[in-house]
């Protein structure tokens, strides 16, 4: 190659300024004569000679083996980078987050991990499974001394209970049996209020009170006229669910299984009594039964 050629050459050159006898551009009488202006002359010669030949030499372009790593090559590699980043972050993330206690937001759920605030919750149950029962005594009572809940921490927060299938009486005799003091829950019967929606109803009563967080409705579709309708189930739902939104409540409704359902033991959200719209449009679903 051209390049090692005139390395060589320039090795050459910068050795003949150390021993100027072996030049043979250089003129020997000058040498034989031993002037020393005529040695100096020799040697600035050959000095200049060889940084020439190095100039020369840096000049001419270096020779490389074709590069295949293209631009494709380089996005992949920064692709993969950033995958590989985000990997470790989030394996990072998980065995952090593993050795931690789980603690869940007091205000963002009734109970820790369950029945989270501004939703509809429906507990279901065939007649004389003991709906209204484990509703007051297994859940009403200890949430609202903040007791625990199924195993876990509650969060009480101002409430009140709505009565679509019996009278404020006959809730009373229901707790007094319970051995519950009625004069420790809110209750509010639907029956007398006219023509207007349970939905209407608990405006009205949010409206007087407005710290009102928590509603417990008994009897959800009592007084819909075609409970097997899904486009009356659905607008009931949606009006539940909107109301939850507007207002931040949270709403609680019991009702019952199909009695198909009860007599098969049906016992998840698809043997709620009515339309699919009911167990498809809430948050939770508590299937109560007798076995």
């Amino acid at each position: 190659m051209q390049t090692t050629e005139v390395s060589l050459a320039a090795n050459e050159a910068t050795d003949a300024s150390k021993t100027p006898q072996t030049v043979d551009e250089t003129p020997p009488q000058m040498i034989e004569n031993g002037d020393p202006e005529a040695e100096r002359l020799t040697r600035e010669f050959h000095e200049q000679l060889a940084q020439e030949a190095l100039e020369h030499a840096e000049a001419i372009p270096v020779e490389q083996e074709p590069d295949d790593y293209t631009e494709d090559d380089a996005e992949r590699d920064f692709q993969f980078a950033c995958f590989q980043a985000a990997r470790d972050a989030h394996f990072a993330l998980l065995e952090a987050t593993d050795k931690q206690e789980k603690k869940y937001p007091p205000f963002e759920y009734l109970v820790d991990g369950l029945l989270p605030l501004n939703e509809v919750h429906v507990i279901a149950g065939e007649t004389g499974a003991g709906k209204s029962t484990w509703l007051f005594d297994n859940f009403i009572d200890p949430w609202q001394r903040e007791k625990a809940v199924l195993g876990r921490r509650s969060h009480w927060l101002p409430y009140v209970i709505f009565v679509n299938d019996r009278t404020k009486a006959g809730m009373v005799r229901v707790l007094q049996r319970l051995k519950l003091n009625p004069k420790q829950f809110p209750i509010e019967s639907t029956i007398t209020g006219g023509d207007l929606s349970v939905v209407d109803k608990i405006k009205r009563f949010h409206d007087a009170n407005p710290e009102l967080k928590v509603v417990f409705i008994e009897g959800l579709h009592v007084g819909q006229q075609e409970g097997n309708d899904y486009g009356e189930s659905s607008r009931v739902m949606r009006d539940l669910n909107a109301l939850c939104q507007d207002r931040s409540l949270t709403i609680i409704a019991t009702t019952h299984v199909s009695k198909v359902n009860a007599e098969k033991g049906g016992g998840d959200r698809t043997a709620i009594i009515g339309s699919s719209a009911t167990p498809g449009m809430c948050e939770t679903v508590f299937v109560l039964t007798k076995q």
